[in-house]
């Protein structure tokens, strides 16, 4: 589109020129007619470009949308997957661990209760070894008493039929828990933290399916051994458990 400076410039070079008065009015008229249709034809053709480039970006913008919606819902897919195999693989380990647990207990009340057979057993013992030669005759009656006590009460354990029965019950239990706890061993391998195979494996080495005192063991030795054995097997579990499950216990 002509400035006004270069309208002015024509019109003082047609007044120069051969031309009519009514002819450069014409040939004026003609210009700016021409110059506003070239303007008009200029801001429709920008005005379609700029259209045509809104077009562009926006087909651009919404396919740009649609790969990131895909790329997010497919990233929202995975982290789902791997929340719930995580949750399974969580809740499978809880199980186990529940069910270890479940199979030390049972062994430890065989353990607490064959700790205490031992000690009946063996307190007859204690007392005649606790025997002084200064005793007067009152203590020597009360010494001989306890001792007899003391025999009374193993022979009743011996004859009672509810304790026999109690007896064989926790030695079953006793069997079955050392069987659960070797097929854990093999069966949940995968899942089993690397301390709990050797606790396992060092509670089945010191109790075993068929626990008899050593060649070399005295009873009382024998007692404490299987159930410091067990007790150390619990409490180890449990820490171990604890991490394992990354359980959380609040402060008191």
């Amino acid at each position: 589109m002509l400035t006004e400076k270069q309208l002015f410039e024509l019109i003082k070079a047609l007044q120069s020129s051969n031309f009519s008065t009514a002819e450069i009015i014409c040939l004026s008229l003609a210009v700016i007619v021409a110059a506003l249709i070239m303007s008009f034809l200029v801001s429709i053709v920008t005005e379609k470009a700029k259209i045509s480039a809104t077009n562009s970006n926006y087909e651009t913008l919404r396919e740009q949308l649609s790969i990131n919606t895909t790329t997010i819902k497919d990233i929202e897919k995975k982290i789902t997957s791997e929340l719930w195999i995580s949750q399974q693989v969580w809740q499978k380990k809880y199980d186990m661990y529940e069910f270890v647990y479940a199979q030390l207990l049972a062994i430890k009340k065989w353990a607490d209760n064959e700790f205490n057979i031992i000690e009946l057993h063996m307190t007859p013992g204690w007392i005649e070894n606790s025997y002084q030669p200064y005793f007067n005759e009152a203590q020597e009656k009360q010494f001989y008493k306890e001792i007899q006590q003391a025999q009374d009460d193993i022979d009743k354990a011996l004859n009672d039929k509810d304790i026999q029965s109690k007896n064989r019950e926790l030695q079953q239990k006793l069997s079955m828990a050392m069987t659960s706890l070797t097929e854990i061993l093999i069966t949940k391998a995968i899942l089993l933290n690397d301390d709990v195979t050797v606790i396992l494996e060092r509670l089945i080495e010191n109790i075993g399916f068929d626990p008899s005192p050593l060649d070399y063991e005295e009873p009382d030795d024998y007692g404490i051994r299987i159930k410091l054995a067990i007790d150390t097997a619990l409490k180890e579990i449990r820490a171990t458990a604890i991490s394992d499950l990354e359980i959380k216990h609040q402060d008191c």
